[in-house]
């Protein structure tokens, strides 16, 4: 016979003139169907996807999840893979309304659709494997809700305005005028912006 054998363990006639071994024929389709396993006879859709409401107890490298509710600190209508040894967003960020509180690991990207946990809505945030930060160098502080507490963004490199035109703004607390502050010949000054 000259039969050869592919990676996917099918078998291949090369010549025209060989008969066909119809038990070998029979071996090709038990095992096409041994890989379409996920074959729906309805909607002849081959699924490589499960969809599920929890993340499944048990996984091999590249299992794909699509997830119909909240599972494992990933959102309902999360699309998640295997990585060999813990479950993985399988898109680069998350838009999500809280930040996860499990299935964390170092590089986990997520967007804030509100407010939570002293980061604000739209936040991008970034887990380093140990904390959550504000992605692009902003970190949240909030040390209470007193008058003379702080309650914003920090950092720790140089805040630089680039356009000499532009500074920062600040509210007036007593007549709530708004000043923008900038250097002009090396002198500190104001004006009001609206």
């Amino acid at each position: 016979m000259a039969s050869t054998t592919t990676n996917a363990g099918l078998f291949l006639w090369d010549l025209g003139s060989d008969l066909y071994n119809h038990t070998q024929l029979q071996s090709n389709f038990t095992t096409i169907d041994a890989y379409l396993a996920g074959f729906n006879t309805t909607s002849k859709f081959v699924q490589h996807i499960h969809t599920t409401s929890t993340i499944p107890g048990t996984a091999t490298l590249g299992d794909v999840v699509f997830l119909t509710s909240t599972a494992g600190g990933f959102a309902a209508n999360s699309l998640i893979r295997y990585d060999g040894s813990a479950w993985r967003p399988v898109n680069s960020m998350e838009i999500l309304p809280a930040v996860p509180s499990s299935g964390n690991f170092a590089g986990r990207t997520v967007m804030l659709s509100v407010a939570d946990s002293g980061f604000a809505a739209w936040a991008i945030i970034r887990y380093d494997g140990s904390a959550w930060d504000v992605v692009g160098g902003w970190a949240s502080i909030n040390n209470g809700a007193g008058a003379l507490n702080i309650k914003g963004l920090t950092s720790a490199f140089d805040a630089y305005i680039s356009d000499s035109a532009r500074g920062f703004v600040l509210k007036d607390r007593t007549t709530g005028t708004t000043y923008r502050l900038f250097i002009n010949n090396g002198n500190l000054q104001t004006e009001a912006v609206t």
